[in-house]
């Protein structure tokens, strides 16, 4: 059984949970500590709830992506007796019309969690409007070269 708090084993508490919430608690900590270095005041909280918002877009983009998904995909029908290399091909094959509308969607969800966290992190940590918005575009871009590894 894991432990109720990550403060005593947070291997095992973090390896049960929802991995996107320790994702979501560090890009928290890493917009609450750039902008503590370029003098941010106020709550971890209130820079929580900005990172919060910042991911909200994919609630909005998803859906899409699912519904995309399904229009722009070609059915395929799999026999029992296809090797894996085939199967990986033709669903290759019927993923490909999808796939830029998908990538269209992760970038406007990203642009638009940055400008989120632009003006959050603005509001919320007290710092100018230009160094949050460096400060989002550099956390978005790590965002990305992550997901992209």
């Amino acid at each position: 059984m894991a432990p109720r708090t990550p403060l005593g084993r947070p291997n095992r508490y973090f390896d049960d949970r929802d991995p996107d919430l320790a994702r979501g608690l560090v890009v928290a900590a890493v917009l609450h500590l750039a902008t503590a270095a370029v003098g941010g005041e106020g709550s971890f909280g209130a820079t929580a709830t900005v990172t919060a918002w910042g991911f909200a877009p994919t609630l909005v983009t998803t859906p899409l992506g699912i519904v995309a998904l399904w229009l722009l995909m070609d059915p395929v029908t799999v026999a029992t007796d296809v090797e894996p290399d085939i199967l990986q091909q033709l669903l290759s094959e019927s993923l490909s019309p999808w796939l830029p509308f998908a990538a269209g969607l992760n970038i406007g969800s990203l642009l638009w969690g940055a400008v989120i966290w632009t003006f959050g992190l603005a509001a919320g940590r007290d710092v100018s409007r230009s160094q949050s918005g460096a400060i989002a575009v550099v956390v978005t871009a790590i965002l990305v070269l992550v997901a992209a590894a």
